[in-house]
């Protein structure tokens, strides 16, 4: 019980030696906790209400204490205020509940940082006012190739990586910045101090000794892994609204740069988002002409070299845009890569492009010895059912496997070698044919062409455009030329302009090629006129 004086009520609580439960109030030495019980009394005297409290303190040992107390206004006689009591009782399991639930609510469990939502409630707290405070920086941390460790040395090993990481970013820090994990690969940090001179700089300095220290070999255990970043930076006051603006500013810019090349950092510029909402504009218009069937395909034919006959086409998607003319390729591909577009589109072309051969060997008997050449993505390989959309093209059009020839890139190829090699004896399964597209310009490893069932090198246009100008890039040829021959594999020559090209590819053994020495992408009524007027097609 405690019976109410003024000298008591209001008089500084000093920490005591004793743990209060069971105790008269009046016996204790005052716990040092923030006046929360003061506040409470205060309240419960002066109010004449029942008044809860959660009365939180630590014991001299630093235990813990959680109380919950009720104090109960009694009345004399007169009606004044005659005692409180204070009824108590321990409920520190709850607290320890309540301690644990934050911290899975606000602590990311892998790397025991602060998650994104304890970084928004920081910035909400700290600049909720919306005052300016001087000047701010936010750094949006992209990580490379943990997914590609994950698959090569399970998650385990990715996971303890992720925590090496969280550390090498945790000790470049200085003293006021904030880190968090955002979501799986993607780290957050904030830079506040009233003193610093230039945020953007600061950041940018951060920024290269993050670079640096990710640059190094981790060591777990028996391996030695390397990651790397991309970085996107926005700076400006720190306001509540302004800071909203920069975590999304900062993301921006790290997205900017992603695919690009990794351990790159970009600040963000105001011409970016300017981009942004055309790219997304350019996906909504692209998601639009896929759901209606506004994409055509050109054929562009591929000619053997040494009969000049017709031996297949490659199928090229198009976009005809009802108000921008015709959108590049280059401009609306990596849209479709990078929003996952490319699956459908991906399929719509692979059954096109089946269809349309399947009536052209219906309509002339000749072309049942031509090939349809078709793209597949790096997206298509890793996300995208790729053996079940050719099954299926196949079926829909009656079109027999070996008439097919999916094209597909050495990068699709070594972004994960083990997926890939298994998903190409599946097509191959098919009885199609495999491309490797562009040889010559990523990997181009004698170790990885073993290892994959390709058929076909298709030799990179930018080294056909130089055999006249460049001795570096004729030899490229002519040693892929003799690679090729000693493997068995067809050779197919890209973008194919000039006589003089012709006549080297020739001479070197080179197969067939493509190019507007010989026809550029032709409209499928265009196409079928020119095999009419061919003739007997080659094998």
């Amino acid at each position: 019980m405690f019976t109410q004086s003024s000298d008591s009520l209001i008089s500084k609580i000093s920490y005591g030696q004793q743990n209060p439960v069971g105790k008269l109030i009046g016996e204790l030495d005052w716990l040092e906790d923030n006046g929360q019980l003061q506040q409470a009394l205060t309240k419960a005297a002066s109010e004449f209400e029942t008044t809860d409290l959660n009365w939180r303190f630590a014991l001299p040992n630093l235990e813990e204490v959680s109380l919950y107390c009720r104090l109960i206004p009694l009345k004399n006689e007169t009606g004044g205020l005659e005692k409180l009591v204070l009824l108590t009782a321990d409920n520190s399991f709850e607290a320890a509940f309540e301690r644990e639930l934050e911290r899975y609510t606000y602590y990311d469990s892998l790397t025991n940082l602060p998650n994104k939502h304890y970084f928004y409630e920081i910035i909400e707290n700290r600049f909720g006012n919306d005052l300016p405070l001087g000047e701010t920086a936010v750094l949006f941390i992209n990580i490379f190739k943990l997914q590609r460790i994950n698959e090569s040395f399970g998650y385990e090993v990715g996971d303890e990586l992720l925590r090496e990481v969280a550390q090498l970013i945790q000790g470049c820090l200085p003293a006021e910045a904030l880190l968090a994990r955002f979501d799986g690969d993607k780290f957050v940090i904030l830079l506040t101090d009233e003193d610093m001179q230039n945020a953007e700089s600061e950041a940018r300095a951060l920024a290269d000794s993050i670079h640096h220290e990710l640059g190094r070999k981790i060591r777990l255990g028996k391996q030695y892994l390397q990651v790397a970043a991309t970085i996107g930076i926005s700076s400006g006051t720190s306001t509540l609204h302004n800071l909203i603006n920069l975590i999304q500013d900062a993301h921006m810019a790290m997205q900017r740069i992603n695919g690009l090349s990794s351990d790159r950092t970009l600040v963000y510029r105001p011409e970016l988002k300017t981009r942004a909402q055309s790219l997304l504009r350019m996906e909504q218009e692209l998601g639009h002409a896929i759901e209606n069937k506004q994409l055509e395909l050109h054929y562009q034919p591929i000619i053997s070299l040494s009969t000049g006959a017709i031996t297949g086409f490659e199928a090229l998607t198009r976009w005809f845009h009802p108000e921008r003319g015709t959108i590049s390729p280059v401009e609306f591909i990596p849209i479709a890569e990078d929003t996952g577009l490319i699956m459908p589109m991906g399929r719509w072309c692979m059954n096109e492009a089946c269809r349309q051969l399947s009536e052209w060997i219906r309509k002339y008997p000749a072309a049942s010895s031509l090939k349809m050449n078709v793209n597949v993505s790096n997206i298509q390989i890793a996300e995208d059912d790729i053996v079940a959309v050719t099954r299926d093209a196949l079926y829909q059009s009656g079109l027999q496997g070996d008439r097919l020839k999916l094209e597909i890139t050495e990068s699709a190829l070594m972004d994960n070698s083990d997926l890939a090699r298994d998903i190409l004896l599946d097509l191959k399964s098919l009885n199609i044919s495999l491309a490797i597209d562009d040889f010559g310009t990523g990997y181009s490893s004698l170790s990885y062409l073993n290892r994959f069932p390709a058929d076909t090198l298709k030799i990179d246009r930018s080294f056909i455009s130089q055999m006249n100008n460049s001795e570096d890039s004729l030899k490229i040829v002519h040693i892929i030329t003799n690679l090729a021959t000693t493997l068995g594999m067809d050779l197919v020559a890209e973008g194919i302009e000039e006589e003089s090209q012709l006549s080297i590819l020739r001479n070197l053994g080179c197969h067939a090629g493509q190019g507007y020495l010989f026809a550029k992408p032709l409209s499928a009524a265009d196409a079928e006129e020119l095999l009419k007027n061919s003739g007997p097609q080659a094998n």
